[in-house]
């Protein structure tokens, strides 16, 4: 059995946008004890949209960009986002966010090449699985 980190390294390899799932990798340890309360929402270029489920968190946050936009470079070791937004969800919103994503993603799935199908199939974490799938459904949509 390989580690997961071969599958990863692999995935990154033929996006070319390893960065990203370095931080999608990483964003646990970056967010902290807010992990249930702040989410991705995208990355666009250098500007991450995050969602957040409770408006005073969100202005909290948005006071703390600056801070939190330097701890989020040095765990990329390059300086890769210049901009953060955030977006006001509802837990519910998430959920739904979530249940719509995965529907998206299924029919999009049927159009990824076969070494993308393989990778993904071989990830038995759920919370990894989901987030190269979103950010693989995303790379799709951009190219579309």
């Amino acid at each position: 059995m390989k580690p997961i980190k071969n599958f990863i390294h692999g995935f990154a390899h033929i996006t070319g946008e390893n960065w990203k799932i370095e931080l999608l990798k990483s964003w646990p340890s970056i967010i902290g004890n807010l992990g249930d309360r702040v989410f991705i929402e995208k990355i666009m270029d250098n500007m991450l949209i995050l969602g957040v489920t409770d408006s005073s968190w969100m202005q909290e946050l948005y006071i703390l960009s600056v801070p939190l936009m330097t701890i989020i470079n040095e765990h990329l070791k390059t300086p890769r986002i210049k901009r953060l937004r955030f977006k006001n969800i509802s837990k519910k919103t998430k959920t739904e966010n979530t249940i719509n994503e995965k529907k998206i993603f299924v029919n999009r799935m049927l159009h990824l090449e076969k070494k993308h199908k393989t990778v993904l199939n071989n990830i038995r974490d759920p919370q990894l699985k989901s987030a190269l799938k979103n950010y693989l459904r995303r790379c799709n949509e951009t190219k579309a």
